[in-house]
Parts: structure tokens; sequence; C-alpha cells
């Protein structure tokens, strides 16, 4: 039987509030990037997803495909995709340190580039029957320098998407409340692939309700995938499930869908400063507690993360992490896959 989402999340002022993320209307409490973090929170369990919970004891359930138990959107942000000199000198000297000295020197004379494994990583997703998607950058100016152009990579977008996988657009870091930059982002990244691009993640996960939210819906993205917390693994506003979110500000829904972000490596591991056994805890809690609702997990692993003389078992953690929900029953999906299959069937 359908219910109206909105209807039934009013029933419950709290739920309601922690849905549409009132405190966020209501704060200055911003950190040097302007993001909003699990810090400012007061009293709150960041991996709980309530808001789920009490939809579901509504009557509200979305099944996925091939009766999988859950679902597991894989995405990798491609923010550099050539190490720095600086960086090239560090890795050198660990191989050379360890004894490897033919990685040391092809390191040192570029003769490798740990970030250019997009191949490396479609091969991984395949042992497991999963797609991921590829988010890129389209402006070359960046908050640290310069990134990358997108004309250069055409090739290489036409690979990852010949495979089946995505393209996304990676917003950059002054792009989450500027639409002017919004839109020549994604006309630019499309020019190079010739196609729509669907779905988007903003720079540093730099996010402002409602805002973002309605200049990515101006701008024709269908997807948004930034809806996290940078500093802590978990569910921003109570939600293991695709949503459309609400402006409170006009008193509507806006028509996007947002795959809220529960678990980027960074977080794990440069926020929370873990090492790769207790990130495995934290992730395997919140899998498990997903599982249990029948929801949806969005993962950010960089292309950065795959290096393992510097980023030590990094790259290994992302595969125990597909093995896991490979193992559960997961359909292990892109965004796009994941958007196609929401709007065929009834959740919101």
């Amino acid at each position: 039987m359908y219910y109206n989402m909105i209807d039934l999340l009013k029933q419950d002022k709290t739920i309601w509030d922690l849905f549409i993320r009132r405190t966020e209307y209501n704060t200055s409490n911003f950190d040097q990037h302007k993001r909003f973090l699990y810090k400012f929170e007061v009293n709150r369990n960041p991996i709980n997803p309530v808001v789920s919970e009490f939809l579901i004891k509504k009557g509200k359930k979305l099944e996925w495909p091939d009766n999988y138990n859950f679902a597991v959107c894989l995405t990798h942000d491609i923010d550099q995709i050539y190490p720095t000199f600086k960086y090239r000198i560090y890795t050198s000297l660990k191989y050379g340190f360890k004894g490897l000295f033919n990685k040391s020197f092809n390191r040192l004379l570029y003769r490798d580039n740990p970030y250019w494994n997009f191949k490396e990583i479609i091969e991984i997703e395949k042992k497991y029957n999963a797609k991921s998607t590829f988010y890129f950058i389209a402006t070359e100016k960046g908050f640290h320098g310069r990134h990358y152009k997108i004309e250069a990579l055409r090739n290489v977008l036409k690979f990852i998407k010949s495979n089946g996988w995505d393209i996304g657009l990676h917003g950059a870091y002054s792009s989450y409340d500027n639409y002017k930059k919004m839109i020549e982002e994604k006309n630019n990244l499309e020019n190079v692939t010739a196609d729509y691009i669907n779905s988007y993640r903003n720079h540093y996960l730099r996010f402002k309700i409602p805002d973002t939210w309605e200049n990515l819906n101006k701008a024709g993205i269908k997807c948004d995938t930034t809806f996290g917390y940078p500093d802590n693994i978990g569910f921003r506003n109570g939600l293991c499930h695709p949503f459309k979110p609400y402006n409170l500000e006009k008193n509507q829904t806006i028509d996007i869908w947002e795959l809220p972000l529960n678990i980027m490596d960074s977080t794990l591991f440069q926020y929370k400063k873990l090492n790769v056994d207790s990130a495995w805890n934290k992730c395997k809690k919140l899998i498990d507690k997903v599982e249990q609702l029948n929801g949806l997990v969005t993962i950010l692993w960089h292309n950065s993360s795959f290096d393992d003389i510097y980023r030590k078992g990094w790259g290994r953690l992302y595969e125990r992490l597909l093995d896991y929900c490979y193992k559960r029953n997961a359909w292990l999906a892109s965004v796009d896959e994941i958007i196609e299959w929401v709007n065929e069937n009834e959740w919101w």
C-alpha cells in the first residue's frame, strides 16, 4: 500500500526535523571549508538510520532487483591523475628502503603512474559482478592548484563507458553553491563524453542545504552523492535509502535523487586516523545495519587510495568490503543503475 512519504515523516517532529536537516538551516557551525561536520551534532549516533527505520515501520519498502538483500553504490572521485613530484620522490624512497629498486627507479623516472589505475579498479570490481561511477573534475583550476584537462582524457572516459561503468561530474571546490560554474562544468564534461551526465558529487564534500540540490536540479542533474559527513561514516539525515530532499524554505520537494554518502576512505584514514582493522570493523557494523533494513550503502574510494606503498592496505580494504557485500547478497551497482531502478520502483 502506498503512503505519501512526506506526510509520514511529518507525523513525528523529531524524525521530520532530522530528515530535512533543520539543524543546518539554523546554524553557523561550519569548518574552514564551510562544511557541516559530524562533530557539530549533538548526542546523535551517526550509524543509526532512524528515519529509514521509521518509514519501514510505516509500511514503506524498496525491493532491489533479483532479490538482492541490499544495495551498495560504488563511486570513485578522480581528484588527481598525476602524483606530485614530492609524492614521487617520497614513494620512490620508500620502495628503495624496502630494497625494491626497480620500483623505486620506475617511480622516480615517471615510468609508472599509481593514479592511472582505471583498468585495475574495473578489473577488481568485475570479480564481484560490480560496477561503479567515476567522478571527474571538468575544470583545470582547483583549490590546491591545477587539476587536469578533461579534454585530454577523452580515451579514458570512452574506455570506462565502453565497459559499462558510469561517468559523473566531480564539481570543483567552489561550485557547490554556484549554478553558473556547475552548468559550465557539466557542459564541459558532456562535450568530452558526448553523453548526458546524470550524477554529481562536489569536491571536498562541500554542500549547502538546500541551495546545492536546487542548483543541481536546475542544471538537469538527476542525482547527487555528496550528502554525507566528511569526518565520520554514517547517515547524515537518518536515511539509508535513496531520497528526494525537501526544501524547507519553499515547503516543497526538490526533484532530484540523493544517494547519501556513508563511507569514504579519507574519512576513515585521514579524519579519524584509523588503522585498517579498525576501519573494517566500523564499516562492517554500518553495512550490517543497512542489510537489516534492505537499504543502500554508498562508498567513495579515491583512485589515489590504491597505491599501497603510501596508503598501505587501503586498496585491499576496498576489495574486502566488496567481497563481504557480495557474499551478503548485495547489489554492487553504479549510480546510474540505482537511479534507474528507484525511478521504476516505488519508494518515494
